[in-house]
């Protein structure tokens, strides 16, 4: 039947609202660098077996090193000041992204085995979405006999949108681990958004 000028109206602004709520993907603003390509790892060396990073790309050097085939087994890493990989609300990230992806530390091949310890710094403003590593979505994509503690990860933005689609990365979302075939991860505070229809999510740890 003809819908009066009210029903029509009202049809009219749930579609704003969820054009709003639930934009479509192809209205996303992309991140315009990725920290991998600004990472620094002139900090480390093979004779030390503690290193303390400052700052971002240093932190991004740490990914560097891993991915490429280091897992700094029976290595320390500690954080001497808090870590800013964006500004901006990471509350609207999911529709516009802020200026740089962070890319995972860590997968399934290559796995983090060292120590990273944030001695009760702050990590905040991580964009990741739908990265390529297999570990799955987070700040670390793959752990294997690590220890990860004490500090925050704040202002964040973690989501997998290729959740239930894409073997390779099989649905994990988490703010600080995706993947964890064992090791530790204490003292950790974290307020990151996930977002995705993973199968496996967890407001840490993905997948344990």
């Amino acid at each position: 039947y003809p819908l009066s000028a009210d029903e029509e109206q009202l049809i009219e602004d749930l579609e704003t609202l969820l054009a709003e709520e639930y934009p479509v993907e192809g209205e996303v603003k992309l991140p315009t660098t990725s920290w991998k390509d600004n990472a620094d790892t002139s900090w480390y060396n093979t004779t030390d077996t503690t290193f303390t990073l400052t700052t971002a790309g240093e932190l991004a050097g740490l990914a560097e090193i891993v991915n490429g085939g280091n897992g700094l087994n029976d290595k320390t890493i500690k954080l001497g000041a808090d870590i800013v990989l964006n500004t901006g609300d990471a509350s609207q990230w999911g529709t516009t992204a802020p200026e740089s992806a962070w890319t995972p530390i860590g997968s399934v091949t290559y796995r983090f085995k060292g120590t990273f310890d944030g001695q009760g710094h702050t990590i905040s403003g991580l964009y990741v979405v739908d990265s390529a590593s297999d570990g799955g979505q987070a700040m670390f994509s793959c752990i294997d006999g690590a220890t990860i503690k004490n500090f925050k990860l704040t202002n964040s933005y973690i989501a997998d949108s290729t959740a239930m689609t894409d073997a390779q990365v099989w649905g994990r979302v988490g703010s600080i681990v995706g993947t964890a075939y064992s090791g530790t991860v204490e003292n950790i505070y974290s307020d990151a958004d996930l977002s995705g229809a993973a199968m496996f999510n967890g407001g840490i740890v993905a997948l344990y």
